[in-house]
């Protein structure tokens, strides 16, 4: 099963309180050993960064 979890947080106030909210809840979900979280994170459309929050996947594995 998969699922795909999007959450846009706009930067002003508040936003690393609402950052750290998300994040506590996905991780309820999630077990390290066998799931994997991946964050996409881009300034612009060209370039983007990603970051692994459990385990990480190999070159071939496939994720949507």
């Amino acid at each position: 099963m998969y699922l795909i979890v999007i959450y846009d947080i706009k930067q002003e106030e508040n936003y690393t309180k609402r950052q750290r909210y998300v994040f506590k809840t996905c991780k309820k979900y999630l077990i390290e050993d066998i799931d994997s979280c991946i964050i996409f994170s881009a300034r612009n459309n060209v370039w983007m960064k990603k970051d692994f929050i459990t385990r990480k996947l190999e070159g071939n594995d496939q994720f949507i």
